[in-house]
């Protein structure tokens, strides 16, 4: 406090204000707007005292006492005491500590103000005062409040650069009523100029976490009813209860901008409801809001009001609140002013005043390109296509159709194409902060791509031999079915010689005995079939039919079915085609024996090529080809 003789004088003087910023609170009245001025001049009676102790500048201590005033009636809760916020902002400030939280809270106040060109002029002044004295906090803060003027503004690319600064300085300082305030501006980006509802409405969930974090009951909120809005814009009302609580806060802290957007976001889903006098209910509600606390959103709420009496029948007075919103539409929203325009053009339509219509929805299509707002611009198409329709003139009709046609694949189109713009436009950002840091980021940078470059070579170490452990376990199992395969012929080659023994021993043994059909008949009926199989080779057949072996073996059908099921549970087709798949292993085993596959397959009996490489990848475990590779590999 060093160069003020008299600190008691300071006291005296923040006293006197608090006193009369007191007329704010006492009132506990939403409408604090209007109470300005009165506040200033009770401040102007404070100011001679502090020419005279203090010398502090005059102009200075009106414009800080009234923010300060401001701030504590509407902008904080009302019941907080003003005389001790007053004499803290004064007491940092004269020790020259307060400069930018005073930029600051003036950037935060004009913003909720809608006044977005005092918004970029003090964030410019606070992001160079964070550059000074690389303060990240400032410049996070800055870049946060400069994405969302420029937003409102439709200064589109500068609006996305900021708020992806803030974005990450936020994230870096971990400062949670930062990431709550960027990640609002970031989904109103999304939803009002990409039209990606689903993205925005994440962006507004990830605020809503950091809000919890930050204790930020507003601003957590103002994203509610953010989430309620492009609800609305999807045509869902799954956004009432995120409207509802935010309306019921606001009362609870008798915050009229709470208040309001709650009733109005409430309205429009109770309108998807179609549940029409709840919706007027609210939007009543709205306007005297509205109209108490001079706010600039009359387009919106008799849109909203034109709207309602439309769908419930009552024309007359639904085109009398539209022109009321006309009155209104140069200090209204974007969003506002497009959607009036169709609603209005809508109603128009339907009473075929076409030629009335149309310049309604051209001047909101005009102002959608102009202003890069897409919210409504597929229905203002679609809405001045059955306007021209209507007028037959369907040239121009089919124009404006095909322009809504290429909207509707426009915006399915992006939903792909978005991630890798937003990527693009986030590398681009990083590239060029990157370029100003000093030597020790770039090192940190160099150090973590080398980190990343070890890990991706870690990964492809790791692919490389689990592919080839998985190689070798392959290997190792075709190794056994090739092994398994050479004694299976073996042995079935070994039985073969003895059975050719027995016979010759005993010649009769193989004798079809005449009986009746018995267990005994079964199983010479079956050893008959095994022997014509073996010997005579019956299955290289291709039109080998179960008729055909019955016959060979002078039964029938069903006795040699059954004889084949009972010994093996299979089929004849099954039954066949097992010998003809060993017959392929044995020949694809014989390494002198280059016979091409399918000169195989036609000696075999199979049908086809498919039909072999099927049954006997079934079979074995592995297709004809690489069987006799196996085979040509492990035998060298």
């Amino acid at each position: 406090m060093s160069g003020y003789k008299n600190i008691r004088s300071f006291i005296l003087i923040a006293k006197n204000l608090g006193r009369s910023s007191l007329l704010f609170t006492e009132k506990k009245s939403p409408g604090y707007h209007s109470d300005i001025k009165q506040f200033a001049q009770n401040c102007g009676k404070v100011l001679p005292a502090c020419r005279e102790r203090l010398r502090f500048p005059a102009r200075l201590l009106i414009f800080v006492s009234l923010f300060l005033a401001a701030g504590s009636a509407g902008l904080k809760s009302q019941d907080r005491n003003v005389l001790d916020a007053i004499n803290q902002k004064f007491a940092c400030y004269l020790q020259e500590e307060n400069s930018g939280e005073v930029l600051r809270s003036l950037a935060a106040f004009y913003l909720s103000t809608e006044d977005f060109q005092k918004v970029i002029s003090y964030g410019v002044q606070l992001k160079t005062l964070g550059d000074k004295n690389n303060n990240m906090r400032y410049r996070a803060y800055a870049n946060t409040y400069l994405g969302q003027a420029y937003l409102m503004t439709n200064q589109i690319d500068a609006a996305k650069m900021y708020l992806n600064q803030a974005l990450r300085q936020a994230t870096i300082i971990e400062n949670d009523s930062i990431l709550s305030s960027v990640y609002n501006g970031l989904g109103l980006f999304a939803s009002n100029v990409e039209s990606d509802y689903n993205g925005a409405i994440g962006y507004f969930f990830n605020g809503i976490e950091s809000a919890k974090r930050a204790s930020h009951k507003r601003l957590y909120n103002i994203l509610l009813c953010n989430i309620s809005g492009v609800y609305y814009l999807k045509g869902s009302s799954e956004g009432l209860k995120y409207s509802q609580e935010c309306y019921d806060y606001g009362h609870s802290v008798s915050d009229p901008f709470l208040i309001l957007w709650g009733a109005i976001n409430s309205s429009r889903m109770y309108m998807v409801l179609k549940r029409y006098d709840e919706a007027l209910k609210y939007i009543k509600e709205a306007e005297f809001l509205l109209q108490k606390n001079e706010y600039n959103d009359q387009t919106n709420i008799y849109n909203i009001y034109g709207e309602i009496l439309a769908e419930t029948g009552e024309p007359a007075q639904a085109e009398k609140y539209f022109r009321e919103a006309l009155k209104y539409i140069y200090t209204a929203q974007v969003s506002s002013k497009t959607n009036l325009y169709l609603n209005f053009g809508k109603l128009l339509i339907t009473q075929k005043r076409f030629s009335e219509a149309i310049p309604l929805l051209q001047e909101g299509i005009k102002i959608s390109i102009e202003e890069h707002n897409n919210i409504f611009i597929k229905q203002l198409y679609e809405s001045l296509s059955r306007c021209y329709t209507g007028m037959n003139n369907f040239e121009n009709s089919l124009e404006y159709f095909k322009k809504y046609h290429e909207e509707t694949t426009k915006y399915f189109n992006e939903e792909s194409e978005r991630s890798i713009n937003q990527l693009k436009v986030q590398f681009d950002t990083e590239r060029k902060e990157n370029e100003a840091r000093e030597a020790k980021l770039e090192l940190i940078n160099k150090t973590r791509k080398q980190q990343y470059l070890l890990i991706i070579l870690l990964i492809a170490i790791t692919a490389t031999v689990y592919l080839y452990i998985l190689y070798i376990h392959k290997n190792r199992l075709y190794r056994r079915i090739i092994i398994s395969n050479r004694e299976a012929i073996k042995r079935e080659d070994d039985l073969k010689e003895q059975l050719r023994t027995i016979k010759n021993v005993c010649p009769e043994a193989d004798k079809y005995s005449v009986s009746s059909l018995n267990e005994d008949k079964m199983e010479d009926i079956y050893r008959k079939i095994e022997s014509v199989m073996s010997e005579e080779y019956l299955y290289r057949d291709p039109d080998l039919t179960k008729e055909k072996i019955a016959d060979k073996l002078g039964t029938n059908r069903t006795y040699l079915s059954q004889a084949i099921n009972d010994r093996t549970g299979m089929t004849v087709p099954q039954y066949i085609n097992t010998y003809r798949i060993k017959e392929a292993i044995r020949i694809l085993s014989d390494l002198s024996d280059d016979t091409p596959l399918k000169a195989i397959a036609v000696d075999l009996g199979f049908s086809s090529m498919s039909t072999f490489y099927k049954l006997f990848q079934t079979s074995v475990g592995m297709t004809p080809s690489l069987y006799r590779k196996k085979v040509q590999e492990f035998s060298s």
